[in-house]
């Protein structure tokens, strides 16, 4: 278990280092946290239906990928009034808690 973490962080530890509590309220789906514009969406729960969703978010939004994803392919993202909504692959990644990066 302890290898896990280690390997979750090499990966993932920009969403935790410098950060804090994202000012969103926390979803159901899992946790966000904040650095300066950008949001990390720890994914705890994956959405079945491929739609993860974001309420009450303002502000543009400039990139959407899986942090863990050092191409940085874009996930396809479409809003509607305050909710953000990410199409993510059906499938979660193989992460035991993927993250998502979002730039406002």
């Amino acid at each position: 278990r302890l290898r896990a973490v280690g390997q979750w962080m090499a990966v993932n530890g920009a969403s935790i280092y410098g950060g804090g509590a994202s000012a969103l309220a926390q979803p159901k789906w899992g946790r966000i946290t904040a650095i300066g514009q950008t949001l990390y969406l720890h994914v705890f729960n994956w959405p079945a239906d491929g739609q993860l969703k974001i309420e009450k978010l303002s502000g543009p939004v400039k990139e959407v990928y899986l942090l863990a994803d050092t191409t940085k392919q874009a996930l396809p993202t479409q809003v509607v009034g305050e909710v953000l909504t990410i199409a993510v692959p059906l499938d979660a990644p193989k992460d035991f808690s993927p993250v998502i990066v979002l730039q406002l």
